[in-house]
């Protein structure tokens, strides 16, 4: 027991604040960076079209909010450069072609900004299958004893794990770009309501604020949710696990708890959302309600303005879409948090691969595979052939011997696995070999390779059931079960013998335990 342990204090509101935005911050800036890198040009078509499409919509409100002044001035005003005199009052067609000209370019405004979001999909799409083959290319390196982390994700999470949290970023990509623009356009509108009625449009700002900051709280409850999810996805296996191992002795079950909590987990996503959805459209409705009263107000007092009413509403709307692109675009960060950062990480991890170079081994040279369990070192030596018995898929089996390293060096050592159809020609310390049906001429081949290429090596003769242990001149044998090494025992003694009957017993469970539950996210994007 560690004599310094101390309850960990919780994390104050306002720090865990600012260290959760400065992290969301930088996540969707490197999203940003990544996904737009190289297509400058593409990306500034995009952004011209919005900032077109934003200024076409604020033409079409001005254009309302004109009028309407004009017509508390009296209506009379000279057209510039020409000295055209025109009275909007004695003159109602105008009226028609302000109608005429806002509506068009409200359908201009919506069709640029189409366009826009059409181009940066176009880009974020390029950019995700660039980033799909990249992440095929890294993964098929791994594992990896110079990127640990790098390799620890992908046992832990598999190449569709990561995969989905490369798409998972993608999309959060396109969300933000596109938030960007709203913003922008958000700011100018807010101007404009400035300029129209200062009081109210500060209120409005305010709340508005204030209604974004009190949505913190299930933004923190959207990243929860993820992690709990993962615990009860791997509460369920264990259960899972133990129930198999209950009905192999016969022992009685009469209730599964963990699929009380999975099932719990898997919705709580849903609830987040749906409780975002509720407490945005609140909050908005709230707003809205707030400026349609002010502005009734001061239509019964006898000063009507219609025309300002409506362009007010208008930039308003423009404003609040800004701030709620902002909003659902930070719930999409929290949601998918855990997902994306395990994507960026392992990309990042990766760029250091060749920065480090692998220790080289000679003949006879100790080797420490690893620890086993009770905490003693497997040890052997370079040109040892051992007998590894594990259910573990081969990419698992690499990962656990990620650690190995000489008796005096911290410098990581190769792994590979080598296909029996050629020779193992690699500067690696390590080699795995897995034959399904070994054929004579296998064994002899595999003869040839310890006095030549795998001389300086230790092999590892991969088993999945121990009937052919021994077949290849293997010395020892090592147990390998969820990622552990559990048994290390020179072939021949009674306790290698325990051991494989061990194993042979333990095979059904283990292979019955893979496909329990589906890890994958659903499709459905919110």
């Amino acid at each position: 027991m560690l004599k310094d342990a101390r309850p960990v204090k919780p994390i104050p509101l306002l720090p865990r604040m600012w260290r959760q935005g400065r992290n969301y911050f930088s996540l969707v800036w490197w999203l940003l960076y990544t996904a737009f890198k190289g297509r400058t040009w593409k990306l500034a078509v995009a952004v011209g079209l919005s900032l077109l499409g934003l200024a076409t919509q604020g033409a079409a409100i001005y254009a309302v909010y004109w009028y309407g002044r004009q017509m508390e001035k009296g209506g009379a005003f000279s057209v510039p450069l020409v000295h055209y005199d025109i009275n909007l009052k004695e003159q109602p067609e105008w009226l028609w072609v302000i109608v005429i000209f806002s509506t068009g370019f409200f359908i201009l405004s919506a069709a640029l900004l189409y366009l826009s979001r059409r181009q940066v999909l176009n880009i974020v799409q390029e950019h995700y299958s660039a980033s799909l083959e990249q992440l095929a290319l890294l993964t098929n390196r791994l594992p990896d004893a110079r990127v640990k982390l790098a390799s620890s994700l992908f046992v832990d999470y598999g190449f569709g794990g990561v995969a989905t949290g490369a798409r998972r970023g993608t999309l959060i990509a396109v969300s933000s770009a596109n938030a960007i623009t709203a913003v922008v356009g958000g700011l100018g509108a807010a101007f404009f309501l400035i300029r129209i009625d200062l009081p109210l449009t500060l209120l409005i700002i305010a709340s508005a604020g204030v209604a974004a900051l009190l949505l913190y709280p299930l933004t923190l409850r959207g990243v929860a949710s993820a992690k709990r999810r993962e615990k009860a996805q791997e509460a369920f296996r264990v259960e899972y696990k133990q129930l198999i191992e209950k009905r192999l002795v016969n022992e009685p079950v009469t209730s599964f708890k963990a699929a009380e909590s999975l099932a719990d987990a898997y919705l709580m996503r849903r609830r987040v959302l749906t409780e975002f959805v509720f407490a945005i459209e609140v909050g908005i409705t709230f707003i809205l309600g707030m400026v349609v009263y002010y502005m009734a107000s001061q239509a019964l007092a006898g000063r009507e303005q219609w025309a300002i009413f409506i362009a007010y509403i208008g930039a308003l709307r423009m404003t609040l879409n800004g701030g709620a692109q902002v909003v659902r675009a930070l719930a999409s960060v929290s949601r998918y948090y855990p997902q994306i950062v395990r994507y960026v990480l392992l990309v990042k991890d990766m760029q250091k691969i060749n920065a480090t170079e692998f220790a080289k081994v000679r003949h006879g040279e100790k080797i420490i595979l690893g620890t086993l369990t009770n905490g003693q070192d497997v040890i052997a030596e370079a040109g040892d052939c051992l007998a590894l018995l594990t259910l573990e898929i081969i990419h698992e089996v690499e990962f656990a011997f990620i650690n190995a390293r000489l008796p005096h060096s911290t410098a990581p050592l190769a792994i590979m696995s080598v296909d029996p159809d050629k020779a193992p020609n690699s500067p690696a310390a390590i080699a795995l070999l897995s034959f399904d049906r070994p054929a004579e001429k296998e064994i002899e081949q595999l003869r040839a390779w310890r006095d030549g290429d795998l001389n300086d090596k230790v092999t590892l003769i991969v088993h999945r059931d121990s009937d052919n242990v021994g077949m290849f001149g293997e010395t020892r044998i090592l147990v390998l079960n969820e990622g552990e090494m559990q048994r290390y025992f020179p072939l021949g003694t009674e306790e290698a013998d325990a051991t494989m009957k061990e194993f042979a017993v333990k095979a059904a469970a283990k292979r019955s335990k893979r496909g329990l539950i589906d890890t994958d996210e659903d499709e459905e994007e919110d």
